[in-house]
């Protein structure tokens, strides 16, 4: 089959061969949420392009797809934007998975719902809690190695955010029950619809949580990442930068159709002894790939393939003694390091060799988590002009209700711009009393740490004055606390507009 485009084609033919001397060797995943908002009539044309490119530039074994709104790849419609020929669709609507039938082979394992309800019955995990509508689960098979491939698609729509972390909790111990029956490692890659910021120390012991830099227009807004158990390592994690060709004229900037960004990992098994040193070069003991510094670098697709220069990056792993551990690249060049098993968190190890680069291995503790959270919100900074007082606050922290007026005013799509805008901050005017905001914007602060009701007023009056502005504001949550507390000191709840 001919290419698209001006893409090459040219394979390693070893490579697509499947190996099972060594179970999992350099595969290529790949998760990517192909949805975005409506963009004219070739939408879905231009959707199924950003797919096809990315398959051919890419090549990956696994492409784990979320929100994909066609039934299979090799219909009519895929006529124009072809897939490789060796490349086969399973999975619904919510969650899929494409992948290489030359390279590997994937299964439906039984007893998933079984498995599900007996959580369920014996309280593991809640009652609501519904993966398989919206999950891809498959088993890959080597002679000497299993693994439970996962491609899965948060819920974001009417959820809030302590909601989400459950959904995040129910999963893991889904997944974990699913490895121990299966006697499988676990890959699972997504859109989790919650910000990886917040589900940092949520993560399992024996799972690692992968972190990359995110492109600007991400920035803020990381929701597809990868976790894999214990049995299995990624590196080279990072964003796919999709890039429009210059001769397709006809086709529109990926990033007006697809809302979020590919993301590209190389995955091996983690089955090498673990060391405790960190070096800035491989040594006689570390062959090149058992290192596993995961680069955070944006890699382009398309005839002006442009590649993203490495900036100073990290990648969080967790450890079996569950102390995280920050892999900071401090010089140019790529740096690697071995995977360091048990660190102490008050212990730092570099070494430098000549003009070799050199890396930091520092164990990340939670201050230094507390850290990168705040720079993630320093980063979305934005002031909000409410009636000629000013606030400064975050696009994370408005996010924290999604069904509220703020949330939705900072979505790409909202009809209202920010009346100034530069590349530190944006700034909105909203024509409203400024005098109750501070307890509105603490509330959307605190939500989730059980102290929102503290953020009330005391006084009836001031009370019912919050209350016209929350219903403005369309924060039933906390539409609901101020009535409470109304009730509970007799005062009126009456219908604030």
């Amino acid at each position: 089959m001919a290419t698209p485009g001006d893409v090459s084609t040219s394979l390693d033919e070893k490579s697509l061969k499947t190996t099972n001397a060594n179970p999992v060797n350099k595969i290529t995943v790949i998760t990517m949420n192909v949805s975005g908002p409506y963009a004219g009539d070739d939408s879905a044309r231009s959707r199924r392009k950003c797919i096809s490119d990315v398959v051919w530039a890419n090549n990956p074994h696994i492409l784990l797809i979320q929100e994909f709104r066609w039934k299979g790849i090799r219909r009519k419609i895929w006529e124009n934007t072809p897939l490789p020929d060796r490349y086969t669709y399973t999975g619904n609507t919510e969650a899929s998975i494409i992948y290489d039938t030359e390279r590997l082979c994937l299964e439906e394992p039984a007893k998933l719902q079984t498995i599900l309800e007996e959580l369920k019955r014996k309280r593991e995990i809640s009652e609501d809690f519904s993966p398989l509508a919206r999950s891809c689960i498959r088993v890959w098979k080597t002679d000497a190695f299993k693994v439970l491939v996962v491609s899965w698609h948060g819920v974001h729509s009417r959820i809030n955010n302590e909601e989400k972390k459950t959904q995040f909790r129910d999963l893991q111990v889904y997944l974990k029950k699913l490895s121990k029956e299966k006697e499988a490692a676990i890959l699972l890659g997504g859109d989790f619809n919650i910000n990886i910021s917040l589900i940092r120390s949520l993560v399992f012991e024996n799972f690692t949580l992968y972190e990359y830099k995110p492109s600007e227009r991400r920035s803020g807004k990381v929701i597809d990442y990868f976790i894999t158990s214990s049995e299995l390592d990624l590196t080279d994690v990072r964003y796919i930068d999709l890039v429009k060709r210059k001769e397709d004229e006809t086709t529109k900037d990926p990033h007006d159709v697809l809302d979020h960004d590919p993301v590209s990992a190389i995955v091996s098994s983690s089955t090498e002894e673990k060391t405790s040193k960190c070096s800035g070069h491989a040594t006689a003991s570390t062959s090149r790939e058992e290192l596993d510094l995961s680069i955070a670098q944006g890699s382009s697709i398309g005839i002006d393939e442009d590649k993203a220069s490495l900036e100073d990056s990290s990648s969080r792993k967790k450890d079996e003694t569950g102390i995280r551990i920050t892999l900071v690249a401090e010089d140019e060049g790529e740096p690697q390091c071995s995977r360091t098993a048990a660190t102490s968190p008050r212990e730092d190890h570099s070494t430098a060799a000549g003009n070799e680069e050199e890396v930091t291995c520092k164990p990340t503790d939670k201050t230094n988590l507390k850290l990168t959270d705040m720079m993630e919100l320093h980063l979305q900074r934005l002031i909000l002009n409410i009636g000629g007082t000013s606030f400064e606050t975050s696009v994370t922290t408005l996010q924290q209700d999604p069904q509220g007026l703020l949330a939705k005013m900072v979505l790409k799509n909202s009809p209202m711009k920010p009346y100034n805008e530069d590349k530190h901050h944006k700034s909105y005017f909203i024509d409203r009393d400024s005098k109750h905001f501070p307890s509105i914007l603490n509330y959307l602060r605190y939500i989730g740490q059980g102290v929102t009701a503290r953020v009330l007023p005391s006084d009836n009056i001031d009370l019912e004055e919050l209350l016209i502005e929350v219903k403005f504001f369309e924060l039933h949550g906390l539409e609901k606390l101020v009535e409470q507390r109304l009730r509970e000191r007799g005062g009126t709840t009456r219908d604030a507009d």
